[in-house]
């Protein structure tokens, strides 16, 4: 059984195992980010990234739009890798 189906179980809306365990549990949370690795591509916050990161957060405050800096992050490692970016915080993204 994989780590994820423990914490998760069959229904992705089911936490009973996660919730059941105390953030203090490190061994269990980087067993699960572990997991989460083999998973998902895990792409960095590099250079690149940062670069993308202090033209948009230059620019989204002059446009009557500023951004949460965590969702930049992710933004700007999408612009980075041309990957498309879908959310649902759309309060950063309609004028």
């Amino acid at each position: 059984m994989h780590l994820l189906d423990k914490a998760f179980g069959k229904d992705p809306s089911s936490l009973k195992f996660w919730t059941s365990t105390s953030p203090s549990d490190v061994t269990l949370i980087l067993a699960l980010l572990d997991e989460l690795s083999n998973v998902f591509l895990l792409l960095p916050f590099d250079g690149n990234a940062a670069r993308h990161f202090g033209r948009i957060r230059a620019y989204l405050p002059k446009a009557g739009n500023p951004i949460v800096p965590y969702y930049l992050q992710i933004g700007a490692i999408a612009l980075t890798h041309s990957l498309t970016l879908v959310t649902l915080q759309l309060t950063f993204f309609l004028s």
